[in-house]
């Protein structure tokens, strides 16, 4: 009798600790582009953040270029002519062909993390300004932005991250407007992942042609989960294995 109780707690016993001692998991997932090759990216129209001054002309070209040390990277040019009082920013998002993650057929997503390298092209150039660096999503035909960090155009190369970014960071922007009450949904819902460089005028006159280069290289988004649920099915388990080992026995 003792030993039978014995044997029955130590199962107890071990039920319980696999049941409260497994931890939640999680599942970060990583996308990572520094080729750039034929057919990688896609070129998105340029975009400003308000309604452009009827006297402003912006035009953004995005190009691949190769060079011994950089190998490919990808260089966003920026013609842009300021018409007074026009205070905006103008960006090309770019984004990737095979940066999908679905929180449906996946996980839920709990935060993003992202990483970019910048760095100048032409020494002296005439403009400088101050730019941001963003990663972008596309979900449900929206795109939304959110700043990785922030840089003007003639700093020396550096990699600008950000980490912890939840729904509540990004806001949907169109051509002209930015709804702040708009966010991605990290739930559900397919999303593309894309990047780019958000130049402003903060630093530059109006009603001159200003020509900006930013290069841009070795981008990654990395995806933390939310934690995945216990199942029910291991609790249910749990518990019918107490009720058995818990029964009052029937003499005979």
């Amino acid at each position: 009798m003792k030993s039978l109780r014995m044997i029955k707690k130590s199962i107890a016993a071990l039920v319980m600790c696999m049941c409260f001692s497994v931890p939640n998991l999680t599942a970060d997932i990583a996308f990572s582009e520094n080729d750039f090759k034929d057919g990688s990216f896609i070129v998105s129209p340029t975009i400003t953040s308000f309604p452009k001054e009827p006297d402003s002309s912006f035009s953004v070209t995005s190009s691949r270029f190769t060079s011994q040390n950089q190998g490919n990277f990808i260089i966003q040019q920026f013609q842009l002519n300021y018409a007074p009082n026009d205070f905006n920013a103008v960006m090309q998002p770019l984004f990737l062909t095979d940066f999908f993650y679905d929180p449906q057929t996946h996980d839920p997503i709990q935060s993003l993390a992202a990483k970019i390298h910048v760095f100048p092209v032409v020494n002296n150039p005439p403009s400088v300004t101050v730019a941001f660096a963003r990663l972008f999503i596309h979900q449900n035909n929206k795109i939304f932005r959110a700043v990785i960090d922030s840089f003007t155009t003639d700093d020396l190369a550096q990699n600008l991250s950000r980490s912890g970014m939840t729904a509540e960071n990004f806001t949907e922007i169109s051509n002209g407007s930015i709804l702040l009450d708009s966010h991605p949904d990290f739930n559900n819902g397919q999303m593309q992942f894309g990047f780019g460089i958000a130049v402003t005028n903060t630093t530059l006159d109006s009603g001159i042609n200003h020509l900006i280069f930013t290069a841009i290289d070795d981008f990654t988004v990395r995806i933390k989960s939310a934690p995945i649920p216990e199942p029910a099915s291991a609790s249910l388990l749990v518990l019918a294995t107490l009720t058995l080992l818990c029964r009052p026995r029937t003499l005979a």
